[in-house]
């Protein structure tokens, strides 16, 4: 495993700083655990104006906790090794200097491909073999929409992006949508940006907003109620559903009914939480419920299975595929 680390110490203090404990101890006690055997840690600092760049240092440190007292530069014992790279710090940039620098990291990396697909088709279909995936024509963000009018209901948002295609792609798909949406995450960001979009969202569409993402649509709020109170009358104003997510969450109907959740916890508030509610209220509308329906029936539900992993595993632990694996129970319970 091959690791840059750009740091802003300077030549004096490399050893010191390399032997503290925290700047290293971690990322090698981590590579130790996983029983990495091959870790390649590249440095790369500012060096004072009068040394000759690029400047190369080779460090072997020992492997064992209690044998790296003391750096060694030559040891017999198994050792991490640690290449580092000066470059001048009020030069880095001109022309002179940087492609230097760029062929010696390059060297270091060119064996370094990060495991993270260009998009992720395969790892879901192979956790996933049930799932259906139409790829966009782009490799890396959503660009046009096709085939739209087969599906009985529609998301969008988690992962999307904010690219200029996506935007032009989102403006598409609310052209030839009749049917209420569900629109979450990046979807709403790109609404928020171009609020010409907002008249063009289909009625009863089910936005799933948290507060930061309500207030770059609708304006900020000077607290939660005046937030709720603008969620409300955004919901009516535009005929739309406002799922304003939160320790109880509020659901505001076109019709201006408000409903409060209050079940779920604060484990719920992990990365991927929201999708998986919005993945729940758009499973519920593809079964034909009514919108607002689907949406206070999604938020209990999505707030229940949330309980029912706290209780399972834990809030301290909780991920978003708990509340997805507590689902069945979640339903079990509510019947």
């Amino acid at each position: 495993m091959k690791v840059l680390w750009v740091c802003n110490i300077m030549l004096p203090v490399i050893a010191e700083a390399l032997h503290k404990e925290g700047w290293l101890s971690g990322l090698l006690e981590q590579v130790a655990a996983e029983n990495s055997s091959d870790l390649e840690l590249a440095v790369a600092f500012p060096v004072p104006a009068d040394t000759e760049v690029p400047w190369r240092l080779q460090i072997a440190m020992p492997r064992e906790k209690e044998d790296r007292e003391h750096l060694q530069t030559n040891t017999d014992a198994e050792t991490y090794n640690i290449t580092c790279y000066g470059f001048h710090e009020d030069t880095v940039h001109p022309d002179r200097y940087q492609p230097l620098l760029e062929e010696e990291l390059h060297r270091i990396t060119e064996d370094f491909s990060p495991d993270v697909p260009g998009r992720g088709e395969q790892i879901l279909q192979t956790a996933f073999p049930e799932a259906m995936v139409d790829l966009d024509q782009h490799q890396d963000h959503f660009s046009s929409v096709s085939g739209i009018k087969a599906y009985s209901s529609i998301a969008i948002g988690p992962g999307l992006g904010q690219h200029p295609d996506s935007v032009k792609a989102l403006e598409q798909l609310l052209q030839v949508v009749e049917k209420p949406l569900v629109i979450d995450a990046d979807a709403l960001n790109l609404i928020a940006a171009n609020k010409d979009l907002l008249k063009r969202i289909p009625p009863r569409s089910i936005l799933t907003p948290h507060p930061k993402e309500f207030d770059r649509i609708a304006g900020e709020s000077t607290n939660s109620y005046e937030r709720l109170k603008k969620a409300q009358a955004f919901a009516t104003d535009h005929q739309l559903c406002v799922v304003l997510k939160g320790a109880y969450t509020a659901i505001c109907t076109a019709t201006g009914n408000v409903y409060f959740n209050n079940c779920g916890n604060p484990g719920m508030a992990t990365a991927g939480s929201g999708d998986v509610l919005t993945g729940i209220i758009l499973a519920l509308l593809a079964q034909g419920l009514e919108p607002e329906t689907a949406a206070v029936s999604g938020v209990f539900l999505h707030g229940t299975a949330g309980d029912l992993a706290a209780v399972y595993r834990s809030e301290e632990s909780m991920i978003a595929s708990d509340i997805t694996d507590m689902l069945g129970k979640a339903f079990k319970q509510i019947k």
